[in-house]
């Protein structure tokens, strides 16, 4: 069967490292006669658009804030029956997208695809990732690649610890219909696509591969989700307090979604993720008063496993803490989030999404 894939590059505002995702794209080792490349971004200038056109690459300029729907609009165009991902601020390895084409090849069945990534800083420099993502690459290493399914529900997977293949939109490719025949969720969610797209594998009971070759690298840098530059400042605030708030709003889809797919646990874990960011952003742009923050955690506790509690000790610390001095908690917070941003690479541990 023959496999074209188109690339969609979904890019938000004017970031320094897009033409180098766009030029890792280019310089691929599968010939272009067997893939496109379609960036959908907000953002657009004479000389990008030129250099756009000049080498064949289809564009939409976008109105949309939301990842989401940018991917259903690069969709609209995509020509290719395997979607490969791409953020702005990520870069291919030069075989990518023959190792995507090969898998999706060999594989009638399979419909998610995730390569293992390397790290980089802002300047291209490999680190550290995250200690969780970084064990989940030792233990694909050593184990190879492997493939999977949960068309025996999930007590009967034994790759159920590889569900950290979540992390990182550049490192998915799928089968078109995942996207299409899914278009209504996809559209309602503003970031974790990352997380989403591998629910909707395991809900449409499909082959998921987790190649064992690091073949995209995955950036941290100061305009991550997670990170902005202006740490501290009232603009870094606000983007830390929105970035939680759409967090917040996908966590309805997450709990839809349960009801009908064998990856329950993993749901629960997102969807339990994205209460803590409405914690988070109520007491950081003080929409909620000391009554409110008292019983978001004790709504908490009551909702969360006991190794969950365990874990996440700093949402029981600073919900107690906005419920007798919110004022004091909000600024140990953002301290806390600026010592985070500082140090890039290390900062997702706490709980912040890892996508872009």
């Amino acid at each position: 069967m023959s496999v074209e894939i188109s690339v969609i590059i979904t890019a938000y505002k004017e970031r320094p490292f897009l033409m180098e995702a766009i030029e890792s794209t280019l310089n691929q080792t599968l010939s272009r006669e067997h893939y496109e490349i379609i960036l959908v971004s907000n953002y657009m200038n004479a000389n990008l658009e030129e250099y756009l056109n000049a080498n064949m690459v289809k564009w939409l300029k976008s109105a949309e804030e939301s990842q989401g729907k940018k991917i259903m609009e690069g969709l609209s165009i995509a020509s290719g029956n395997v979607i490969a991902f791409l953020e702005d601020d990520d870069i291919f390895r030069s075989d990518k997208l023959q190792r995507v084409q090969e898998a999706f090849m060999s594989d009638g069945d399979l419909i998610y695809y995730h390569n293992l990534t390397n790290f980089i800083d802002g300047d291209g420099n490999e680190i550290a990732g995250r200690p969780v993502i970084e064990q989940f690459i030792r233990s694909v290493e050593r184990i190879g690649t492997i493939r999977y399914s949960y068309s025996g529900g999930e007590r009967h997977n034994p790759y159920r610890e590889f569900d950290t293949a979540t992390y990182n939109l550049s490192a998915i490719a799928v089968r078109r219909r995942l996207v299409s025949e899914n278009s209504e969720i996809i559209s309602s969610l503003k970031l974790g696509m990352d997380t989403i797209m591998y629910i909707l594998a395991v809900r449409m009971k499909g082959v998921i591969m987790v190649d064992a070759v690091k073949s995209s690298s995955f950036r941290f840098h100061q305009q991550n989700t997670s990170l902005d530059s202006a740490v501290n400042s009232e603009g870094w605030v606000e983007r830390i307090g929105n970035t939680m708030e759409m967090m917040y709003e996908n966590r309805k889809a997450f709990y839809d979604l349960a009801k009908d797919t064998d990856a329950k646990d993993l749901i629960r874990s997102t969807a339990h993720y994205y209460f803590i960011s409405l914690i988070f952003h109520n007491i950081i742009n003080r929409r909620s008063g000391r009554l409110s923050n008292l019983i978001n955690v004790f709504s908490y506790l009551a909702h969360s496993r006991i190794s969950e509690i365990i874990h996440r000790k700093d949402v029981v610390y600073y919900s107690f803490l906005a419920a007798i001095n919110p004022e004091k908690a909000r600024k140990s917070y953002m301290d806390r989030r600026a010592q985070i941003a500082l140090s890039v690479g290390a900062g997702n541990d706490e709980g912040m999404p890892t996508s872009h």
